[in-house]
């Protein structure tokens, strides 16, 4: 699989963890409706950068979810983690 159908697979299944109700555990690593609501939409048009034929611009590449999850309070957990880890791979993508 090429690095630009893993990073859609992960972004995917992001968009499908934040169209979901928070879980507590969610709520306890610091996430809010607003946060999710507003990390969703950076996902979904990830998606459909990730889905277009053409390049990524280098401000995709150096997209830094993790810190804008940080800004809407996020703190930790397994959402954060990914987000951080498709921020690495963005640098590396095509």
């Amino acid at each position: 699989m090429d690095d630009r159908a893993e990073l859609l697979k992960r972004v995917d299944r992001m968009i499908q963890r934040l169209s979901s109700p928070l879980l507590p555990s969610h709520v306890a690593d610091g996430w809010s409706e607003e946060a999710r609501t507003a990390m969703l939409k950076v996902f979904m048009k990830l998606h459909a950068k990730l889905m277009s034929a053409e390049p990524l611009s280098e401000m995709t590449k150096h997209l830094t979810i993790a810190r804008g999850m940080d800004t809407w309070g996020v703190t930790g957990g397994d959402l954060l983690k990914e987000g951080a880890e498709i921020s690495c791979m963005l640098t590396e993508a095509k």
